[in-house]
């Protein structure tokens, strides 16, 4: 065989669903499942838009956008969904459709261990990852790997016993939790599109069961057909539409100190006096604003961060905020603050939300 003029011989391994390094490269890809044809899956887009999306016409778009983008430009995509909601309202009859698509190309994972190993052997001819009730928004240690497999060209994989080999990184992520907190989010990240799953069919056997039906009658090939010839022209999975729910995963993700100035902003005023007719701050005590947020931490069961924590958290969240000091007080530090709808407007900024979030 080693002598055999016929014998195939290649100068590398890829994995490339675009065949982009030619012949002298062994291919791992292996097509898809399907083939595609025209033809009806109207239910599976109707359950995206109603159930998956809860009815919101943008969120649809995104996402209907966000799967053909997998199809038609494999490789990096800087964003993951992440879905919401309890048991039986629909987000495997969402996933796994698009996973008989792409065959064994598709991974459904169950363990953080399994997601993010240093031995990911079994990653390595991924496209679409279902990491369902796998992580967590309190375990921030694999962050960064997680932050990688989105949004990093490449990836290094490696089996016990085996020699690492750099691979181009073609993983898409679909995150999935019955928890309101699955997966840690930074207040300025743009990574995961958050949604929470509708419940109007929450275990409807009789609505899945039709949508099965349709899917296996020529639906799975009309759905390959529809995410190859989805226009994407002017589609950009960065830009991500705002979302309820990624702001309250990130609230939940950030310091206690961001937490009391969010419900500062809510509210209105610092629980210290401060509020006025015309919705201005003006000046605040340092040590009063200090001696709020120790009694508030202690009403809602937080440990308490250090005063320096709080003042950065103020000058970060509110960055149009002075420290000064009055002299007609001893010279003692104060916080010079704007007026209430700039301050929401600036956090808005920071957090990347809407002004949903103040009611």
């Amino acid at each position: 065989w080693l002598k055999s003029p016929t014998r195939r011989q290649y100068d590398g391994i890829s994995f490339a669903p675009s065949d982009e390094f030619g012949e002298n490269c062994y291919n791992i890809w292996r097509g898809y499942a399907r083939t595609p044809q025209k033809g009806d899956c109207g239910l599976f887009w109707q359950h995206i838009e109603s159930n998956i999306c809860s009815g919101h016409y943008k969120d649809y778009q995104y996402v209907r956008k966000w799967l053909a983008y997998v199809f038609q430009h494999p490789g990096v995509i800087h964003t993951a969904l992440v879905l919401i909601g309890r048991q039986g309202v629909g987000k495997n009859s969402f996933v796994e459709p698009i996973g008989a698509l792409l065959g064994s190309h598709f991974l459904h994972l169950s363990s953080l261990d399994e997601l993010l190993s240093h031995f990911n052997y079994h990653l390595k001819n991924a496209v679409l990852i279902f990491a369902n009730e796998a992580l967590w928004g309190g375990n921030k240690k694999e962050l960064g790997t997680l932050k990688a497999m989105i949004t990093d060209k490449t990836c290094v994989i490696e089996g016990k016993g085996k020699d690492r080999i750099m691979l181009p990184n073609y993983k898409h992520l679909i995150i999935s939790s019955n928890e309101d907190w699955p997966v840690h989010i930074d207040p300025d990240d743009r990574r995961f599109f958050v949604l929470r799953v509708g419940e109007a069919h929450k275990e409807d056997h009789q609505y899945f069961n039709a949508l099965q039906v349709q899917l296996e009658r020529g639906g799975y090939d009309a759905l390959l057909f529809d995410l190859l010839n989805e226009d994407l022209s002017e589609f950009n999975p960065r830009h991500l539409p705002t979302s309820d729910e990624a702001f309250s995963i990130k609230l939940l993700s950030a310091p206690v100190s961001h937490r009391y100035i969010y419900e500062a902003l809510k509210e209105g005023c610092f629980d210290i006096g401060n509020v006025t007719p015309n919705g201005v701050w003006g000046n605040i005590a340092t040590r009063s604003v200090f001696a709020d947020f120790r009694a508030w931490c202690a009403d809602n069961g937080y440990k308490i961060e250090p005063e320096e924590n709080l003042g950065r958290a103020i000058r970060k969240l509110i960055p149009s905020t002075e420290k000064k000091q009055d002299r007609k007080i001893g010279r003692r530090n104060k916080y010079c603050v704007n007026d209430l709808v700039t301050c929401r407007l600036e956090f808005q900024k920071e957090y990347k939300a809407g002004d949903c979030i103040w009611f």
